[in-house]
């Protein structure tokens, strides 16, 4: 008898099955299929991993042996090789920021997400030396079903100007939210640092 643990494997796979992860990764980074894994089944299981037992990329094959990756995403622990994630990862790192919008737009959408009160956490502005965080509400400026704000053909023209006319669908992946911030809070782990002292 085979024993391979189960965890939370099976939500994650739901949550991804409903986000339409592989659907979205192969649309956007075609090309992927490789011992009959295209790069969306790949990144599937790495955000499975991510979700229930993290791994470093040499070690998400042992993961797959242990787990029931195969008996739950249909991919077989040797297809999970480090080599097969590298390219991968190479694949997507050029669409990330277009991966992540539309399956943050499908979350919200499919999970009925209120984003109408918004909690922003930028611990990274400047690497490890510089946080922030900010509590206050959103405006959807550009929202599907309603009209836009006054300043958002603006802001299309220049972010049409900048990434260019065909970097996205813009009436259907792009949506922009402005923050009105009612608090901020700024933090140094290392003031000296900061500042040089």
């Amino acid at each position: 008898m085979v024993e391979k643990r189960l965890g939370a494997l099976p939500v994650a796979a739901e949550f991804l099955r409903r986000l339409d992860v592989a659907g979205v990764v192969d649309e956007l980074c075609p090309g992927g299929a490789s011992a009959h894994l295209t790069h969306g089944q790949v990144v599937e299981a790495l955000v499975a991993n991510r979700l229930t037992s993290p791994a470093p990329v040499l070690r998400v094959a042992d993961w797959g042996r242990t787990w029931a990756v195969e008996e739950v995403l249909g991919i077989e622990a040797d297809q999970l090789n480090d080599d097969r994630l590298a390219r991968v990862l190479d694949a997507i790192a050029p669409k990330l920021e277009r991966i992540a919008g539309t399956v943050g737009a499908r979350a919200i959408t499919e999970f009925g997400i209120d984003v109408s009160r918004l909690h922003w956490d930028v611990a990274h502005m400047r690497g490890e030396d510089l946080g922030v965080f900010t509590h206050g509400t959103v405006e959807e400026m550009n929202p599907e079903d309603a009209e836009t704000t006054a300043d958002w053909q603006e802001l299309l023209a220049y972010l049409k100007d900048f990434y260019g006319d065909d970097a996205f669908d813009w009436n259907r992946e792009v949506v922009y939210y402005r923050l009105n911030s009612h608090w901020m809070t700024v933090y140094a782990p290392d003031l000296d640092k900061l500042t040089g002292t």
